[in-house]
């Protein structure tokens, strides 16, 4: 690492990984403008930038042994579902980091979504809550501390724990260590979780609505996924017969599967009646 990185990371300012050739093409712009370059550069660090970049998709347990006895696993994404971050300047903005690039400093201007820090608290006290962002580290990091000052997340996945396909990242649910059926994940992009469809909730993307409520929304969903057994199968029922996302037709699915399961277990009428028939000729001999 640079000097200037070391001494900026004394001083407490957030410091991009340093990235030779990252920090090498700043200086090999001739043709485009310095601020060009740096936004090139910042889209490595935040996932609202589109960037292609080789990951590793190893085959490794991306979290610790689960020691919540009895929580389902909570995944949640961070840009533009939790917050929304900008390198334009956002009047009254939530939070701004500095972001060291060589000699350059870049604000990055954070806006949280309503209610975010509530839910996040009320998530902790059902769930094993975990945010899964494809943006890196460094930038993640401390918005993650900001939005979680109750300290409810229990472990953070970034861009290097995703799977890189064409420049899309995928969150691949199967390599966290945990039974899938008890695994819910919130995110905005389809693609993020395009290998478990039945393990997703969707949101859709915030930027800057202040009346927004659908955390509140996903909330109440929750609560009630919290309660069944396997999490993919009522989200396949909801998928297969067409049912929009809602407590409601949660419930609905739930009392059909229920109704289904008493129905295998429960004696059919033809056995009890010929056991009752049995019964009868056995005491007349």
């Amino acid at each position: 690492m640079s000097t200037s990185l070391q001494n900026a990371n004394e001083n407490r300012q957030i410091i991009m990984p340093c990235d030779e050739n990252s920090l090498n093409s700043i200086h090999q712009c001739h043709s485009k403008t310095r601020k060009s370059c740096i936004v090139r550069v910042f889209s490595k660090l935040c996932s609202c930038f589109i960037v292609r970049h080789k990951a590793s998709s190893e085959e490794i347990t991306l979290l610790p042994p689960h020691n919540i006895q009895g929580k389902k696993t909570l995944i949640l994404d961070l840009d533009e579902t939790l917050v929304h971050s900008s390198l334009q300047p956002i009047e009254k903005c939530d939070l701004k980091l500095t972001i060291t690039i060589d000699t350059n400093l870049v604000d990055i201007y954070v806006l949280i979504r309503p209610g975010a820090e509530d839910f996040l608290i009320n998530m902790g006290k059902l769930f094993e809550v975990v945010i899964f962002t494809a943006s890196l580290k460094a930038y993640a990091d401390p918005v993650i501390d900001f939005i979680d000052k109750h300290h409810v997340v229990k472990s953070r996945l970034f861009r290097n724990d995703c799977i890189n396909s064409n420049g899309s990242y995928i969150k691949n649910l199967s390599l966290l260590g945990r039974d899938l059926k008890k695994v819910i994940i919130v995110d905005n992009s389809p693609m993020s979780y395009s290998m478990h469809p039945y393990n997703a909730l969707a949101i859709t993307s915030w930027f800057d609505d202040k009346n927004d409520i659908k955390l509140q929304e996903v909330h109440k969903i929750l609560e009630i996924l919290d309660q069944v057994d396997d999490v993919t199968e009522v989200l396949r029922r909801l998928g297969t017969e067409n049912l929009e996302l809602s407590p409601k037709n949660i419930n609905l699915i739930m009392d059909n599967y229920l109704y289904e399961r008493s129905e295998l277990n429960s004696p059919k009428p033809g056995n009890a009646k010929q056991f009752e028939f049995s019964k009868a000729a056995a005491d007349n001999n």
